[in-house]
């Protein structure tokens, strides 16, 4: 049988933030509640004999006598496991509630992943991600504490595939979902979602800042020095952020500043706070024509600024192919043609920011791994690519420095060329 154990990247259990092994791990510093968790690919209960013997599975996790199991590759009532929902038979074998994830339709039933609990389970929901050689979803699940305190466990298999980048899309597709949520005022929804982003990739600068924009106090973060602004017909906190902030990934904290508690209900004619004291460029003004100009040669004078929005869609389709065959060079091109040709188009510009970001981070990757193989010139290519999409990026600035500091200093000593 495979031995069962806590996998963090493949497939494993998360709860919340907190990693916890088959010997048990305190929920927190302060509290006295200790959790023994286990994750464990069953691979529908069958063995390294080739037999399929459920009562066999359960029996190792018995002697583990476990809280939380997060199962991968789990069959409900699927042919080749003799019809048999097996996360229900698990469960009650082993006097542990249930959830079951569908990863797809197969042999009559379905096929995914569960979580058992010793605990109540509140809510269980699964979480698309992008489809690879198989589809595949996250499964949260929250319970109850017996001190009366709620978990969210996150169950995980990713796809295998050999390029890491296409694991990431995956979890960046958590991030981008979870902005949605936020857009839509959905708060609560999408930090635990941004939390989970953040297991999957602690590198994601955007899924940091996003969660960080839940958590901190609006005035803190952006003063108590304001002007009001009167909401114009096309804008969106997101513009707004953007053009007074400079950033506008930061709509929810500028939502939060003036309790608005679902961002994509901003109206024409509202009046909010923006932080600061209005001292913005204002954007360019229309060109003056003369008044008998006529209308049609006003138009003729009016820059084409808006390419086809059917455009912009066949761009998106694109980007999002790429992106689930872990071509992220090629997704971020597309999203970023389609923001340039559409530029009110909203996921163009999400998707666009977050594939960037996560190219970033591969890249940074590689040429951390080029620079411990002695490999140079790589290590210094990569940061270049590194410093291409993010060109104050003062980690890639310094790294690339150091990989030319040590490539003169070998060249120096051995002639290197």
């Amino acid at each position: 049988m495979y031995n069962p154990s806590v996998h963090l990247i493949a497939c494993g259990v998360v709860l919340a933030a907190i990693y916890a092994s088959a010997a048990g791990v305190g929920l927190t510093p302060q509290s006295a509640t200790s959790l023994r968790v286990v994750s464990y690919n069953i691979k529908h209960g069958r063995g390294n004999d080739n037999a399929v013997d459920l009562m066999r599975t359960a029996g190792v996790l018995r002697t583990l006598a476990p809280d939380i199991v997060g199962l991968q590759e789990v069959d409900r009532i699927a042919e080749r496991s003799g019809k048999v929902d097996e996360a229900r038979v698990l469960g009650e074998s082993l006097g542990l509630n249930h959830a079951f994830g569908r990863f797809m339709d197969f042999q009559g039933g379905a096929y995914g992943l569960a979580v058992l609990s010793r605990y109540p389970i509140t809510l269980a929901r699964e979480l698309r991600l992008p489809d690879g050689n198989e589809p595949r979803v996250a499964l949260a699940v929250d319970v109850r504490l017996p001190d009366g305190r709620p978990l969210t466990i996150v169950n995980l298999h990713f796809d295998w595939v050999d390029d890491d980048g296409f694991r990431f899309a995956q979890a960046q597709k958590l991030t981008i979902d979870a902005i949605t949520q936020l857009q839509n005022g959905e708060a609560a929804a999408a930090q635990r979602m941004l939390e989970q982003a953040l297991v999957l990739d602690p590198a994601s600068d955007l899924a940091k800042k996003m969660l960080d924009q839940t958590k901190a106090d609006p005035q803190k973060e952006l003063g108590t020095v304001f002007f009001r602004y009167t909401v114009q017909r096309d804008d969106s906190l997101s513009k707004i952020a953007q053009q007074y902030l400079g950033d506008r990934f930061k709509f929810h904290i500028l939502a939060r500043y003036n309790d608005i508690a679902n961002p994509s209900k901003l109206a024409a004619g509202q009046v909010i706070k923006v932080p600061g004291r209005g001292q913005v460029a204002a954007p360019p003004k229309p060109v003056a024509l003369p008044a008998d100009v006529p209308e049609e040669a006003a138009k003729a004078v009016a820059p084409e600024v808006a390419t086809p929005r059917n455009a912009a869609a066949a761009l998106m389709q694109q980007g999002t192919e790429l992106q689930k065959a872990g071509n992220l060079e090629g997704a971020y091109d597309a999203f970023r043609e389609a923001a340039l040709r559409d530029p009110g188009n909203r996921d163009a510009v999400l998707q666009r920011d977050a594939t960037r970001q996560a190219l970033a981070r591969r890249y940074e990757r590689e040429a951390t791994q080029a620079f411990q193989r002695q490999n140079l010139d790589e290590a210094i290519g990569k940061w270049d690519r590194v410093l291409a999409l993010e060109p104050g990026n003062q980690k890639a600035k310094l790294e690339r420095e150091r990989a030319i500091d040590l490539r003169r200093k070998l060249n120096e000593k051995f002639g290197a060329k």
